[in-house]
C-alpha cells in the first residue's frame, strides 16, 4: 500500500500563488509582509523594524495630510494661530515597554521630563503639581536649569563647634 503525505505539485502551485497575492497586495498598499500573515523571513527585530518602517513611510504621510486638511476645515484662521491637529503615533510605536521606560527615565533623571511629561505620553492622568507632578530634577553635576546649589556646612567647623 502506497500513502501519499504531500501536497500535489498543482495544490502547491495554488498556495504560492495565494501567498504571491498577498505579498503583492500588501505591497501595493505599503503594508509590511508580517501583518498579513506572512511570516516566511520574520524575525522578532526586523518585524520591528518593519512596524517602525510603516508608520514612517506609510502612515505618517497619510497623518500629515489629514492634520493639514482638518486644520483647514475644522479651524478659522484666527484658531488656526493658537492650535493645531495632530495624531498621536506613540500608540504604534509603544510595543516595546523596556525602552520606552528607559528612554522616561533617562529624560527624567536628565531634568528634560517631569512626571506629568511622562504620564501625558503613556495618556495616564496628571499628579499635582503640589505633589512634584511638574517638577524637572536637576542632576548634582550639572547647574544652569535651577537655583544655585545650598553649600554643604564645613565638617570640620561643625565637629569643633560640638567638641566646645
Amino acid at each position: 500500500d502506497f500513502k501519499e503525505i504531500g501536497i500535489p505539485p498543482e495544490q502547491a502551485q495554488f498556495l504560492e500563488t495565494r501567498k504571491f497575492q498577498r505579498e503583492e497586495v500588501a505591497a501595493i498598499f505599503g503594508i509590511p509582509p508580517h501583518l498579513v500573515g506572512i511570516l516566511d523571513k520574520a524575525t522578532f527585530s526586523n518585524i520591528e523594524n518593519q512596524g517602525q518602517e510603516y508608520l514612517t513611510y506609510t502612515l505618517m504621510p497619510y497623518f500629515t495630510n489629514w492634520e493639514k486638511a482638518l486644520m483647514f476645515k475644522l479651524l478659522t484662521e484666527r484658531e488656526q494661530i493658537t492650535h493645531f491637529i495632530k495624531f498621536n503615533a506613540d500608540a504604534y510605536i509603544r510595543a516595546d515597554i523596556k525602552a520606552r521606560y528607559e528612554a522616561y527615565n533617562q529624560g527624567h533623571n536628565g531634568g528634560w521630563l517631569s512626571p506629568n511629561d511622562i504620564r501625558e505620553k503613556e495618556d495616564m492622568n496628571p499628579i499635582p503639581a503640589d505633589k512634584g507632578g511638574d517638577d524637572y530634577l536637576q542632576p548634582e553635576n550639572m547647574r544652569v536649569a535651577g537655583a544655585p546649589p545650598e553649600q554643604p556646612a564645613d565638617i570640620d567647623k561643625k565637629d569643633t563647634q560640638d567638641e566646645e
